[in-house]
């Protein structure tokens, strides 16, 4: 029995927590990327990225300015925003470790 409940919080786990890293791109940030071929951003420049708690998307050169997408097929099979594999790995490991974590203390509290 504990086996069933355990497998059942990590495929609950696993699947919202693609849930919530999607999701998490509807939390608005800002990052500064340095961009040497567009004039004024030689430096830095200040652009609007998606995700939490790492931003994973940030608006592209070929998006309208100040945007980025939230449709997944527009994410992964154009090229309109920039998305970092890294950074998405990472909010995924983030938000499973906090849905498990959630999941475990309330089986506990409820023995």
């Amino acid at each position: 029995l504990l086996k069933k409940t355990m497998k059942k919080n990590l495929y609950f786990s696993f699947l919202s927590s693609f849930f919530i890293t999607y999701i998490s791109l509807f939390i608005p940030t800002t990052v500064d990327i340095n961009r040497p071929d567009i004039m004024g951003c030689e430096k830095l420049c200040t652009v609007v990225a998606g995700g939490f708690p790492l931003p994973y998307l940030i608006d592209g050169y070929n998006s309208p300015i100040g945007t980025i997408s939230k449709n997944p097929l527009i994410i992964f099979f154009t090229n309109t925003d920039t998305f970092l594999l890294k950074n998405y790995i990472l909010d995924y490991i983030f938000w499973f470790f906090i849905i498990y974590m959630i999941l475990n203390f309330i089986k506990n509290k409820l023995k």
